[in-house]
């Protein structure tokens, strides 16, 4: 049951940092859900790897395949056969497949197409990023009230989730 409303406070927290604008991280937002939906069949094992696709890494997710598509195309969710296959209805091209009991929510797909639409960078964890000195952004006033009215409404969400 925690998991549970901690997953729904997680989704709420994601879905209001899109509708501010604010665009996918890869490490952050769209790894957790290739890992736990699309690596188990399209990802670094190669015993497991099906249809030959791997989702795990730019270069191959972003290669035409034989039938002449690539899973990703970045900035075109249009031409991207990964939002194709995500979006479908029929159970022959759905993905995840419904045998994976898998299935992704709206939000999910939501992330996954903005994160196309935004460019579908990878990026490693940040553990194997070397750290750099950065100087501090300036704010406006208006990014400041932004922040701290997004902030609130998430800890009252969680407070009202964590209660139940």
């Amino acid at each position: 049951m925690r998991a549970r409303l901690l997953s729904q406070a997680v989704a709420f927290a994601l879905a209001a940092a899109l509708a501010f604008g604010q665009e996918p991280d890869f490490v952050r937002d769209v790894q957790p859900i290739l890992a736990e939906h699309c690596y188990p069949c399209h990802g670094p094992d190669g015993k497991q790897r099906k249809a030959n696709l791997r989702l795990d890494s730019f270069a191959a997710a972003t290669a035409v395949a034989q039938h002449g598509r690539a899973p990703i195309v970045p900035r075109d969710p249009g031409h991207s056969e990964l939002l194709r296959r995500i979006e479908a209805t029929d159970a022959d091209d759905q993905m995840p497949p419904a045998e994976a009991k898998k299935p992704l929510s709206a939000a999910k797909r939501t992330t996954l197409r903005k994160w196309i639409e935004h460019g579908a960078e990878y990026a490693q964890h940040w553990a194997f990023t070397p750290p750099q000195k950065r100087s501090p952004a300036a704010t406006d006033d208006r990014s400041e009230e932004h922040t701290s009215e997004l902030q609130s409404h998430s800890d009252l969400v969680c407070r009202l989730l964590l209660e139940k």
